[in-house]
């Protein structure tokens, strides 16, 4: 998170605790002051969310490489011809790029037909529905 910055400039010769003084350097000094401790508290959280995203779709990717890993390592073991380990890594690619497209779309009410209205309350109401592009039906 960037916090609040006064930026100073100490002209080409300073020697003010801040390190070389160099010509031309910009220092940069931060404080929180000023910034009302809701907003903080907000960018907090954001940067936590930020951070758990990141965290968690670092650790999907390498779930999917360990999987693409290990069936090479058993088709390698196996007496196949390279048409069937060629299919079967295919066929993993497949899979995994239809799993992820699943985990980016957005369900509406759209996409389902009703079938039985379950119950009724005065915020909510329950029903058993069928997805459109699906034939089963899921509670």
């Amino acid at each position: 998170m960037t916090d609040y910055m006064d930026i100073s400039y100490d002209g080409p010769s300073s020697q003010n605790g801040h390190g070389g003084g160099n010509e031309g350097e910009v220092y940069f000094d931060r404080s929180t002051e000023g910034i009302p401790s809701g907003a903080i508290e907000r960018a907090a959280a954001a940067k936590y969310r930020l951070e758990y995203f990141y965290t968690l779709s670092l650790q999907n990717a390498r779930e999917r490489n360990q999987r693409c890993v290990e069936l090479e390592t058993r088709l390698q073991t196996e007496s196949s011809s390279e048409y069937k380990k060629n299919r079967n890594l295919e066929n993993l690619g497949r899979k995994e790029s239809q799993f992820l497209r699943l985990r980016r779309t957005r369900l509406g009410l759209e996409d389902f037909n009703t079938v039985k209205v379950i119950g009724m309350g005065r915020l909510v109401r329950c029903a058993w529905c069928r997805r459109r592009t699906q034939p089963r039906f899921m509670p």
